[in-house]
């Protein structure tokens, strides 16, 4: 019996047996790592189901792997344990605590909500990028208690506090000088107020005074236009000229007067308005001649007193707060001209022969019962008249320097006793006395005013009334005295 032989052979089998275990075994080191890694990922992702993802920022606090509660619970225990801070000019930072002034506050939004917005599946990116939200916070403190810490704090109780000064003009023994503006550090409440109140509101806790406008500050500074206008006057007041024509007479007021008038209130460079009123007060006492006395060449007598009668109508007497006026403007303008003074009564001129009286007048003598009128120094005619009673010290007529403040035709005169109607009416004193025609006279001169005179008025011949009506002019002197 032949022996059979097969091609087979156990032997061959048996390496690739082993072959195929070592397969199997060399995947096993591959899978581990897989499924570390998803389990790693599933289990993340279940907890960021409930929590927020990686670097997720909400109103500037962290809150990657947070819950919705513990986020929630930021907002808490800042009420609880923080500071409003206030950072002062100085750079230092004053605290209230909120619990001070029952400050709470609270996330005004569903956080849970907030959160499913976001993808739990992408927990692993979100650790290389970054999101933030704003998250609107829901704010209530008690005003009166935050107004009562605000008001005890230093910042606005020390009392050395200093309010801002503004840059200002001061006067200076050569002169005047800009001082400039000081800072100060006094804070405006208002403004204070408004800032802190919006930042709580707003979910923050810190306020810099300074950089929110809170301080008051200076509103005028050295280099201001209005102070360096004002300087740049001081300069040419001193350069100033002004004339004052006084009639016939001249005053200079000038730089080296000015100088001493000069004062400021900080802001501007003025005269002192007491001072020159004390100027223009003395041209009016040193050139006024309304009721001064004065020698008058009297016709045919020669020097006589006349005025000072506390009746005259003439002289010069100055309208002293309109004179002021006049060279006030003329000081505001910086103007180096010539003011003429303005007078409340003119005279005619200075220093003439008869002094403010000058060479064209009426002249009275009640003594001689006599008229005289000149122009420009020449007679033009004379006359004689009837003057008051002097019999009755209510009828007399009074010596004085006057003028002729007025001219009327066909003029009803009236007083008490009496009705007088006259064609040529002159009145030279405010108590009613005048010169004018008396058609009802048959004879003038003489001693016929003893206990036949007027009221008061010179009476004349209707001849000369008319010609005298004809030829003087309103404010020509008229003077009244008695020779003997």
């Amino acid at each position: 019996m032949q022996e059979t032989i097969s091609n087979s052979s156990p032997k061959t089998k048996k390496p690739n047996s082993v072959k195929s275990a070592k397969k199997k075994r060399s995947k096993l080191p591959w899978l581990i790592p897989l499924v570390a890694v998803a389990g790693v990922y599933l289990a993340g992702t279940a907890f960021f189901s409930q929590h927020f993802l990686p670097n997720t920022d909400i109103n500037g606090q962290n809150a990657g792997g947070k819950s919705v509660k513990s986020v929630a619970a930021i907002a808490t225990d800042r009420s609880a344990n923080s500071t409003l801070d206030l950072t002062t000019l100085e750079d230092e930072v004053q605290q209230i605590k909120l619990s001070d002034f029952s400050y709470d506050c609270w996330f005004d939004s569903d956080l849970n909500e907030l959160r499913k917005t976001q993808s739990p599946l992408k927990w692993p990116t979100a650790f290389f990028s970054q999101e933030s939200w704003d998250v609107p916070l829901a704010v209530t403190f008690d005003e009166t208690a935050l107004a009562d810490q605000l008001r005890a704090l230093p910042c606005f109780s020390d009392p050395s506090i200093q309010a801002p000064v503004d840059a200002h003009i001061e006067k200076t023994d050569n002169g005047f000088t800009v001082i400039e503006a000081v800072e100060g550090n006094t804070l405006d409440y208002d403004t204070v107020w408004a800032t802190v109140t919006d930042t709580l509101n707003a979910g923050e806790l810190a306020v810099d005074l300074d950089e929110s406008g809170c301080y008051q500050k200076p509103a005028v500074h050295a280099d201001d236009a209005g102070l360096k206008e004002q300087m740049s006057k001081w300069k040419q007041y001193e350069k100033l000229r002004i004339t004052i024509d006084l009639t016939d007479a001249k005053e200079v007021l000038d730089g080296d007067t000015l100088k001493d008038w000069l004062q400021t209130d900080g802001a501007t460079i003025y005269v002192d308005p007491d001072a020159l009123g004390n100027y223009i007060t003395g041209l009016a006492n040193k050139y006024n001649t309304f009721e001064t006395r004065r020698t008058f060449n009297a016709t045919g007598v020669g020097a006589v007193t006349v005025g000072a009668s506390g009746l005259d109508t003439y002289g010069f007497q100055m309208n002293i707060s309109k004179t002021q006026e006049a060279v006030q403007t003329a000081l505001d303008n910086l103007d180096s001209g010539t003011v003429d003074a303005v007078w409340r009564i003119p005279g005619k001129c200075r220093d003439s022969v008869n002094g403010d009286i000058g060479t064209t007048y009426v002249e009275a003598d009640l003594a001689r019962q006599h008229l005289w009128y000149y122009k420009n120094g020449a007679l033009q005619y004379e006359t004689d008249f009837v003057s008051g009673m002097n019999s009755q010290p209510g009828r007399r007529t009074p010596c004085g320097v006057f003028r002729v403040w007025g001219k009327q035709r066909d003029r009803t005169l009236t007083g008490d006793d009496y009705e007088s109607f006259v064609s040529y009416w002159m009145p030279f004193t405010w108590t009613g006395c005048g010169l004018h025609d008396a058609p009802w006279r048959g004879a003038f001169g003489g001693s016929i005013y003893l206990n036949n005179g007027s009221h008061g008025c010179i009476n004349l011949p209707t001849s000369a009334a008319a010609a005298l009506y004809g030829s003087v002019d309103y404010d020509t002197p008229v003077i009244v005295y008695r020779s003997y």
